[in-house]
C-alpha cells in the first residue's frame, strides 16, 4: 500500500493507493474495506487491474518537461514525532504535483535475506520519498532545497540506506547505501564483467 502527501494549488491532499495481491478478490475488498471509512474521501476507485498498469498509474505525473529531484530515506518506525515532521515538511511543498510518498515495505519484502539478491534494505517497514516536481528552471534551488531539508529533518527517525529509484544524480555515494551489505559483492561482479565501467549511464556501482 502506498500512502501519499500530494501539494494541489495551496491545499495538500492525502492519498492512499492499495494494491492487494492474491487470488480472492472479494478477501482483498474486505481487507482493504477500513480505509474508506477514514474520514470522508473526496473519492474512492477501487478495482481489478493488471499488475503492470498498477505500477505505471503514476507515469503520467513525471512526464517530459518535468524537473524532478528526490530524496528516501527508511525509517526505523513510522512513531507519532516521525508522521508529525512529514506533516511539517509538507508545507513546504509549493509546486503542484510534488509529493512526499509513505510506502509500506513489509509483507512479500521480508520474506528474502538481504544477502539473497542486490536489493540489500529488507529490514525496514517503511519508505519515505521526497519528490519535488516542477517545469521552471527558476525554481530549481528552491525545490532541491526543501527535498534536501526535508530528508534532513527525517534524520533522527531513519534507519540509513535509500531506494535506489529516488537516488538523484549528484548522489552517486548514494548507491551504497541503497544496496547496503551488498555493494561490495557487486563491486566484485562489475570488476569481472565490466572492469571499465562502460555501462555507467545508471545509479553506477564503480568497479
Amino acid at each position: 500500500m502506498l500512502d501519499t502527501v500530494i501539494v494541489l494549488g495551496s491545499f495538500t491532499i492525502t492519498a492512499l493507493i492499495p494494491c492487494w495481491v492474491g487470488e480472492d478478490e472479494a478477501e482483498g475488498r474486505e481487507a482493504i474495506k477500513p480505509l474508506a471509512e477514514i474520514g470522508e474521501p473526496l473519492m474512492t476507485d477501487v478495482h481489478h487491474m493488471p499488475f503492470p498498469a498498477m505500477q505505471s498509474m503514476l507515469d503520467a505525473a513525471f512526464g517530459p518537461g518535468t524537473r524532478n529531484y528526490w530524496k528516501s530515506t527508511y525509517l526505523k518506525d513510522l512513531n507519532d514525532d516521525a508522521i508529525d515532521v512529514i506533516v511539517e515538511q509538507s508545507k513546504g511543498m509549493t509546486i503542484p504535483g510534488s509529493s512526499i510518498l509513505l510506502e509500506h515495505c513489509a509483507g512479500a519484502t521480508r520474506h528474502a535475506d538481504s544477502s539473497s539478491n542486490a536489493y540489500g534494505q529488507r529490514g525496514w517497514d517503511y519508505l519515505v520519498a521526497i519528490l519535488p516536481l516542477w517545469t521552471d528552471p527558476a525554481d530549481d534551488n528552491a525545490q532541491i532545497e526543501w527535498a534536501k531539508s526535508t530528508h534532513d529533518a527525517l534524520g533522527p527517525y531513519s534507519a540509513g540506506g535509500t531506494y535506489l529509484n529516488y537516488i538523484g544524480a549528484d548522489e552517486d555515494e548514494s548507491v551504497a547505501a541503497a544496496f547496503g551489505p551488498n555493494i561490495e559483492r557487486l563491486k566484485k561482479l562489475k570488476r569481472k564483467y565490466d572492469p571499465t565501467n562502460f555501462f555507467r549511464m545508471n545509479a553506477n556501482v564503480a568497479p
